[in-house]
């Protein structure tokens, strides 16, 4: 996974060995994801003026940690007063628990239809499958580093209310795809049965997560395979991730 790092002095607080329990999951509320957005983002939490951060900021093609020392020092990023009123149930939940000094925050780049109007409550949001994996990798790594369990693993929106990331948290119903996230980076659960067995109609390469993880094998045109959970066209094997657009059911 690629990671670019950017360092600045501006929008962040020093704290030495500062606990961290919390992984925060936000969304830029920009209207692009494209290669280079995560960049410009993290080069406007580097101004002065700006009085906010986040950890990492993530696009379609690059991650961007913009804090180089994350044991060390702390972004801005949920510092925030609670919200009067909350879109779902999960709303307000942590607040004044998870904070600052103990989170480590992630900015998913945003895509928007229409560029025009930029309300919080416009139904136009999304966040790219291409972003949202990479988070996950991301997720999944910071998690290991630094000992943090899935139930710390939480939205912005858990702390202040705030509707972030917008997409999934506009209400109830769109928390699953919150639900759908913490699948990716929880642990494994295999059924003990696949769902169904294939044959690779290509050379295919298996890899450790959809569409952006790493190559962890690579089967054989012809090879039998076992699926036990799908997601947007991709399959699991025991080995990782492969496109079902090259695998025939059997």
């Amino acid at each position: 996974m690629l990671v670019v790092r950017r360092y600045s002095m501006y929008n962040v607080t020093v704290k030495k060995n500062r606990p961290i329990e919390y992984l925060v999951i936000h969304y830029t509320a920009g209207t692009s994801s494209k290669g280079g957005t995560a960049k410009r983002v993290a080069t406007s939490f580097g101004k002065q003026s700006k009085k906010a951060s986040a950890d990492f900021i993530v696009d379609q093609d690059e991650v961007v940690q913009f804090n180089p020392d994350i044991r060390n020092q702390y972004c801005w990023a949920v510092g925030d007063k609670i919200y009067n009123k909350f879109s779902t149930s999960l709303g307000g939940t942590l607040y004044k628990t998870a904070r600052n000094a103990n989170c480590i925050s992630i900015e998913m780049c945003s895509d928007k239809k229409n560029t025009k109007s930029l309300k919080v409550t416009d139904t136009d949001w999304s966040i790219s499958d291409k972003v949202i994996e990479r988070t996950a990798l991301l997720a999944k790594k910071l998690m290991k580093e630094y000992d943090i369990p899935l139930d710390h693993v939480i939205m912005h929106h858990c702390i202040s209310g705030k509707q972030c990331p917008q997409p999934w948290t506009r209400d109830e119903e769109s928390l699953s795809n919150w639900y759908d996230f913490l699948k990716i980076i929880g642990p494994e659960k295999r059924k003990r049965n696949p769902l169904y067995s294939g044959t690779t109609t290509a050379n295919l390469n298996c890899r450790e997560a959809p569409i952006v993880g790493n190559v962890v094998t690579k089967y054989e045109k012809g090879t039998q395979i076992n699926i036990y959970a799908e997601r947007r066209g991709w399959g699991r094997t025991t080995d990782g991730w492969v496109s079902l657009n090259y695998v025939e059911r059997i």
